[in-house]
């Protein structure tokens, strides 16, 4: 069936059906948030109530959990967006928001590490994840309302932010994706917007889509972006030049908690359903 209404770029052709469901076996989900699809056919999914990261197969099999609740390195609380990295090695970066710090692991030689932390000085609560082509991470911070850029060595090598509403100011940004290019967009959350930057941190432009409520989680492929709705629920397709041009899964997904994109399909985490939705798209292009 359709899932969503058409638009000129992008038809959803049908969904998919749902992965999982409430519960704390393997494949279940308890609030479910982040997603990542990574290149081998995994697909890596913050499991925030079961304190977990799950991996699972293309076809939705689980095929491997990550972390425990707890404090320590290797354990978490409340992990909430992932990004992942093929370069060097493959690293999956975690927003363990509980314990407001990022931790990386090797999903290789499944060794982990903290890779930034709250600190008196520089307050942390990591709500968005993205990883560059020279490996580095940005991270949005919604407690200091500014998004950070680390080396591949964890150095800090810049942040851009503060609170308020001017085109450089944020007001707890929730959501982050990169381009090709480096580009970015941060979905700017207190003061719904969409905020377009460059490599560097510097913001360029603020969307206000129409349609799109409350800004989350993004995603990006092929020229357009792909944004939670956290108000009006579901995602929100949108063209780079801050065009709304479709939505996904407002009839479906009231309560989504991230979004990845992997060839012809999306696949939307559902709070408030505790599982996965999949839909297949065609023509997911800006060209």
């Amino acid at each position: 069936p359709v899932a969503v209404e058409s638009a000129s770029r992008v038809q959803v052709l049908e969904r998919l059906g749902s992965i999982g469901g409430p519960g704390s076996g393997p494949g279940r989900f308890r609030e479910p948030a982040g997603v990542v699809a990574g290149l081998r056919g995994n697909i890596y999914v913050a499991d925030t109530g079961n304190h977990r990261v799950q991996v699972l197969d293309d076809a939705g099999t689980p095929t491997a959990t990550l972390g425990s609740f707890g404090w320590d390195v290797g354990e978490f609380d409340a992990p909430h967006a992932l990004a992942l990295s093929p370069v060097r090695r493959a690293t999956l970066y975690v927003a363990d928001r509980g314990s407001r710090r990022v931790q990386g692991c090797d999903v290789v030689n499944m060794v982990y590490r903290s890779v930034a932390e709250d600190t008196a000085d520089k307050r942390l609560d990591p709500t968005a994840l993205a990883v560059g082509r020279r490996n580095e991470l940005y991270i949005a911070d919604a407690a200091g309302h500014r998004v950070w850029r680390l080396s591949v060595d964890g150095d800090v090598e810049w942040m851009r932010g503060e609170f308020g509403a001017s085109l450089d100011q944020l007001n707890a940004p929730a959501g982050l994706a990169l381009d090709d290019s480096g580009g970015m967009l941060l979905a700017d959350a207190g003061n719904r917007r969409l905020v377009r930057m460059d490599f560097a941190g510097n913001a360029l432009a603020a969307w206000r889509p129409s349609g799109l409520g409350i800004p989350g989680p993004v995603a990006w492929r092929d020229g357009l972006w792909f944004v939670c709705d956290s108000d009006a629920g579901g995602v929100v397709v949108v063209d780079d030049a801050g065009v709304a041009v479709t939505a996904i899964g407002r009839d479906d997904v009231a309560s989504p908690g991230g979004v990845a994109v992997r060839d012809d399909v999306v696949y939307i985490t559902d709070r408030g359903a505790h599982d996965i939705k999949r839909y297949r798209i065609a023509a997911a292009s800006a060209g």
